[in-house]
């Protein structure tokens, strides 16, 4: 009797693991494709001394927006092609000048905005009459804004935001809409209760808008997850539940993430890091990177492994991932991933990223 149970029980394993081993070749599998590569123009570098991990791309025309971080600040502006199209924003501290350029976006008539954080100031370029318009950007109400590219959807901002002092959970808003003057007049969102009640690690959410179906993507920088929320009515309608397999969670790092002291010391090897949310008509990219153990020199951007998960927009359903040949800076408006394929020549390649069988 027993020695038959025994018999059905290895039987019912072995059955169950074959099924799962066929599951798992029959899968389906994920790969890019290099739709585009080009070198930035020699006018594009004069200016573009060295880039941010970040660029915006216009919602109307084909245009990148590349930061450029080593002095004199600027925003530099290129066609599809690497082309130098031109500079905007000059270093200082008068009306028209910035002293950082991190955080940048373009609004729907493709003016570039430019959120001076060390000047305390939203700069506003109007590219048809060269005017800049000013306004206040108010971190003493305790409210900071995160999101590195600016998105707009039907004339409003929604940024990413952390509320200061506030602990990490589901009720504490992560968006913050804005009106054309940069006025706050709403929030939504939430934290992913992944890291419930820490206060030190989940304070830079990353967003991505389908403004056509009306849904704002989330994650935050050491999350494995995505969330999406209505805009219309502000609720969460789905979030992702599977962790991508090359995303690493650490233990050690779970544990110290209340502790601003101990994360000081905490070697960011052990655990991913987001840096980037896109989505095109049918899928939703989540970028990430994992550190290396070059700590012995300044790094370079594609120093560090980059992978994008993929999930389906449907149901939030993780399709696979995809390690990439480069530094990910950003996304065009067609969703297409843009990559840093050489630092040192400048040379970026597009991407897709296409199923296989």
């Amino acid at each position: 009797m027993n020695n038959h149970f025994y018999k059905v029980i290895y039987v019912v394993i072995v059955v169950s693991v074959s099924f799962m081993g066929c599951s798992k070749e029959i899968s389906t599998e994920l790969e890019y494709k290099v739709i585009k590569e080009f070198t930035l123009d020699d006018e594009t570098q004069e200016h573009l001394h060295r880039m941010y991990t970040s660029v915006s791309s216009s919602p109307s025309n084909d245009e990148l927006a590349f930061t450029n971080y080593a002095s004199p600040i600027s925003v530099v502006l290129t066609n599809y092609n690497g082309q130098f199209v031109e500079s905007i924003g000059k270093e200082g501290r008068g009306p028209d000048e910035i002293q950082s350029a991190r955080y940048l976006g373009f609004d729907d008539n493709n003016d570039l905005i430019i959120l001076d954080k060390t000047g305390a100031f939203f700069k506003q370029y109007n590219r048809n009459t060269n005017e800049v318009h000013s306004y206040d950007y108010p971190i003493k109400d305790g409210i900071s804004v995160t999101t590195r590219n600016l998105q707009m959807c039907n004339g409003k901002w929604y940024l990413g935001i952390q509320l200061l002092g506030e602990d990490t959970h589901t009720t504490v808003p992560i968006i913050g809409v804005y009106d054309l003057e940069f006025k706050l007049v709403d929030t939504l969102g939430g934290y992913d209760p992944y890291f419930k009640g820490r206060s030190g690690i989940l304070q830079e959410p990353l967003t991505s808008i389908d403004c056509t179906n009306g849904i704002i993507y989330t994650t935050h920088g050491k999350l494995p997850y995505v969330q999406a929320y209505s805009i219309e009515t502000k609720s969460l309608v789905g979030n992702s539940d599977e962790i991508p397999t090359s995303f690493m969670l650490s233990d050690k790092f779970i544990t110290m993430v209340s502790s601003q002291r101990q994360m000081t010391r905490f070697l960011s090897e052990e655990q991913s890091t987001s840096i980037h949310l896109g989505n095109d008509d049918s899928n939703i990219y989540h970028v990430y990177r994992n550190e290396t153990n070059k700590l012995d020199r300044v790094r370079n951007l594609n120093d560090s492994d980059h992978y994008v998960a993929v999930y389906e927009k449907e149901n939030l359903k993780l399709l696979g991932e995809v390690k990439l040949p480069g530094a990910v800076l950003g996304f065009t408006k067609e969703g297409t991933l843009i990559v840093l394929k050489d630092e040192r020549n400048m040379i970026i390649q597009f991407l897709k990223i296409n199923h296989r069988l």
